[in-house]
């Protein structure tokens, strides 16, 4: 049996810190708003704890 991944997929961490909904966190990656640690980040990068999540230039929880 696989391992599942670790991490949260970034748009289910954005929804679950209240920024907005999954679908609004797919909408803001497709526009290239987002970055992870400093580089925007494909659909469904996984969040790991320490890393910086922005929306826009602000840092997010």
């Amino acid at each position: 049996m696989a391992e599942a991944p670790h991490g949260t997929r970034i748009n289910k961490y954005l929804s679950e810190v209240g920024h907005c909904s999954r679908r609004a966190a797919d909408k803001l990656l497709e526009e290239g708003r987002i970055t992870l640690n400093g580089k925007v980040p494909e659909l469904g990068t996984r969040v790991q704890p320490g890393d910086v999540v922005e929306v826009d230039g602000e840092p997010v929880a």
